[in-house]
């Protein structure tokens, strides 16, 4: 065991400080399983109209995407901050471009 904490760098307390804990990967990992399968009812018994059905299904895949980044990709430490600002500042001229290329027409 002590080999493994050596080779990761990381023994199970400096994980628990840091809120790494496998309940919280895990309750995450439900959480995108539940809309992922909201996602494919909404589809599958057309629950909502069409012009609705488009704008649920980005808002349930942008909720995922915050929690892997923030669940798996860690950015929730306060040492990524930089790595933080510049996702957000990609997801928000992305976001520009894309409604720029809707209303273009």
């Amino acid at each position: 065991m002590a080999q493994l904490e050596k080779a990761t760098g990381k023994s199970e307390m400096a994980r628990e400080a840091h809120g790494e804990t496998t309940g919280k990967y895990l309750l995450s990992f439900l959480w995108m399983l539940l809309m992922t399968v909201v996602s494919f009812v909404l589809v599958g018994m057309n629950l909502l109209p069409s012009h609705l059905l488009l704008p649920a299904i980005l808002f349930l895949a942008a909720i995922q995407v915050v929690l892997q980044l923030f669940t798996f990709m860690h950015l929730d430490f306060k040492w990524y901050l930089t790595a933080s600002i510049f996702m957000g500042g990609g997801c928000i001229v992305a976001a520009t471009a894309i409604v720029a290329m809707v209303f273009w027409v």
